[in-house]
């Protein structure tokens, strides 16, 4: 949980996680419109975050922070079985710090729901793990608590549909980021 930020703006919060040891991950869509961020870390230490870089098709942004952590271990191959066991720490609707279990209900890849205008298609893990706002930007870890995904969103017109952008679309942005 070390390694697991707080990211706070004025309308609402989410998640965001060391990638490197002053580099965070968290979504496109936490960070929209801000250049910098707030940052809080389990222990209660307030820092802030600036925005280097973001793709708005994979949901996907990076923050640089002056304040070190531990980086969370990324999935090496990716490799994602259906009905794999998973689970996901963040901050539902405000309640920092919670973990919430579920499997691998499917891979899919379909555009962005955020920006479906931009027709590009990633790969997203489809969920049964409870995902609701504040949660996004957060780890999905598989059960050798490795990185698989960063949670993204759900659906609300039906129960337990919720994505969280594949382990591989992370690596590439991170690769196109020199990291």
């Amino acid at each position: 949980e070390d390694s697991i930020l707080v990211v706070e703006r004025l309308s609402g919060m989410g998640t965001g996680f060391y990638v490197t040891a002053s580099h965070v991950l968290t979504n496109q869509h936490v960070i929209e419109g801000s250049n910098y961020l707030d940052l809080r870390s389990f222990s209660g230490e307030k820092f802030s975050g600036r925005v280097i870089a973001k793709d708005i098709a994979t949901d996907l942004a990076l923050l640089q922070v002056n304040v070190k952590g531990v980086p969370l271990e990324l999935h090496e191959d990716c490799n994602i079985r259906r009905r794999e066991n998973v689970f996901t720490i963040g901050h539902p609707k405000g309640f920092e710090y919670s973990t919430s279990r579920g499997i691998v209900s499917a891979i899919r890849d379909m555009s962005q729901p955020f920006y479906p205008e931009s027709g590009i298609k990633k790969r997203y893990i489809q969920i049964d793990a409870s995902i609701s706002p504040g949660n996004s930007g957060g780890p999905l870890f598989n059960s050798d608590e490795q990185v698989i995904g960063i949670n993204t969103w759900g659906r609300t017109d039906g129960q337990n549909l919720n994505f969280a952008v594949h382990c591989s679309e992370i690596k590439s942005f991170l690769r196109e980021q020199d990291l």
